[in-house]
């Protein structure tokens, strides 16, 4: 089946696995049916494949899932926080890919809820990157209702042809080295383990209660696995959210608009 599937953005795991490796992180145990399943629809084939991290601290947890078919290439990572989002930011990545264009392009470093000096040590971090940047991969105009509450001025909202994916290759690899060099690593110790904080919560479940990806997911696995899969792309280390997951507003998103 591989063969026949659109393959743009594998790198995506690939580089993740190489910028993340000095964090030493440790595989989630996860339902072996989440980890990956195929599908063929009218001779159509279908891939879902998804995995977790977390540290050997538990301060950090990063979620990453990938939707092939014939046309259609989607990579998502996410790195947050657990106890200390004052100290640790979320990084977010996410391309879709159809045909010979990615339609969406999405880089950003931001915070989980209200966290004022983060936010400015983010600023004199990544503005300049951004600035660099978003010259060469323009923000469309017609940005999404949840981009718009949760992005930072250096976030990246675009779109391209693939033969332009060096510049997102590029840009991925500068926003994460950043983010581990400058936050994850040297706080990694700075931080202890345990539940989620209130934020980080909240943030994970609005993430699931406005994920764009639901649709596709039930149209494409059904509505009962969909639900079961974003449960755990959107849970805690090594859980499903397991209480569902109300409208959450997350606090400081009027701070972003």
């Amino acid at each position: 089946m591989s063969s026949r599937l659109h393959d743009v953005v594998g790198w995506t795991l690939v580089e993740a696995e190489e910028l993340l490796k000095p964090l030493r992180l440790i595989p989630e145990n996860r339902p072996e049916e989440l980890v990956r399943k195929n599908i063929e629809i009218r001779g159509n084939p279908y891939q879902l494949r998804s995995a977790g991290w977390t540290d050997e601290r538990g301060t950090l947890n990063v979620k990453y899932c990938r939707m092939q078919s014939g046309k259609l290439d989607i990579a998502m990572l996410m790195v947050y926080p657990t106890t200390r989002p004052d100290l640790l930011p979320v990084f977010v990545a996410e391309w879709v890919v159809v045909g010979d264009r990615c339609r969406v392009a999405v880089l950003d470093v931001h915070t989980a809820g209200k966290q004022p000096k983060l936010d400015r040590e983010l600023a004199e971090a990544f503005d300049p990157i951004g600035e660099r940047r978003q010259k060469q991969l323009p923000t469309d105009t017609d940005c999404p209702e949840w981009f718009r509450e949760l992005s930072k001025p250096w976030a990246i909202f675009s779109s391209c042809t693939i033969d332009r994916a060096g510049a997102l290759h590029e840009a991925f690899r500068e926003y994460l080295q950043a983010s581990v060099d400058l936050y994850f690593l040297p706080r990694q110790s700075l931080c202890e383990g345990g539940p989620e904080a209130d934020s980080v919560v909240k943030y994970k479940h609005y993430g699931f209660a406005h994920t764009p990806g639901r649709a596709i997911l039930h149209t494409t696995f059904g509505a009962e696995y969909a639900e079961a899969f974003l449960r755990w792309h959107f849970g805690p280390p090594n859980q499903s959210m397991q209480q569902p997951a109300e409208e959450a507003s997350i606090p400081g998103i009027e701070a972003h608009r």
